[in-house]
């Protein structure tokens, strides 16, 4: 969300703009900044810092995926 020049706010505008379908995941160290876009549209938030298995289950959950290794990542 912190990103110098376009900010995650603006991309996510822009993104909406050209795919009303676009499944957005926040990811940021700032609490605050995740807060402040709860309710953008995204389909998930993950406060930094975060490991491989988190980001794993936000994207089988997106893509109603089983999770490999009986759920476990």
């Amino acid at each position: 969300l912190n990103m110098p020049g376009l900010d995650g706010g603006q991309t996510m505008r822009l993104l909406r703009a050209h795919n009303r379908d676009v499944r957005i995941v926040l990811m940021s160290a700032d609490q605050a900044a995740l807060d402040r876009y709860a309710d953008s549209g995204a389909v998930a938030a993950m406060k930094k810092p975060f490991f491989p298995g988190d980001l794993d289950r936000v994207v089988h959950q997106l893509f109603d995926l089983r999770l490999p290794f009986g759920g476990r990542v």
